[in-house]
């Protein structure tokens, strides 16, 4: 009983962080100007002049040197990035009948009436 009493005693400390945005502040270091902090992280970082052609299967922890774009769409149709059922929304909650699936690449139209899902 005693530890539950003490854990109430410190619920009741909490802080009130409402205002912790409105504080003032200090700062003790100037501000670096964007310009400067990036010709400085630039002057530090490795330049990327080496490139090398290599095999996927071999490129883990290799980083790109330029950018790469498919050369065909990949799935070929609209794909939906979420499984789920499709239900007329004005039917509210309650149970309906799933009248069968759509799979990925299906291009076929199905109508779905009210009390159904799909």
């Amino acid at each position: 009983h005693h530890h539950h009493h003490h854990h109430q005693q410190h619920e009741g400390k909490r802080s009130d962080l409402s205002q912790v945005a409105l504080r003032p502040r200090v700062f003790l270091y100037q501000m670096t100007p964007m310009n400067e902090a990036v010709e400085c992280v630039l002057s530090h970082a490795d330049c990327l002049r080496r490139t090398k052609t290599a095999n996927l299967n071999d490129a883990l922890g290799y980083v790109l040197s330029e950018d790469i774009s498919a050369a065909d769409p990949l799935p070929p149709f609209r794909a939906s990035i979420k499984d789920g059922y499709a239900v007329i929304a004005a039917d509210g909650a309650g149970e309906r009948r799933v009248i069968g699936p759509v799979t990925a690449g299906d291009d076929s139209r199905v109508t779905v009436t009210t009390g159904q899902a799909i």
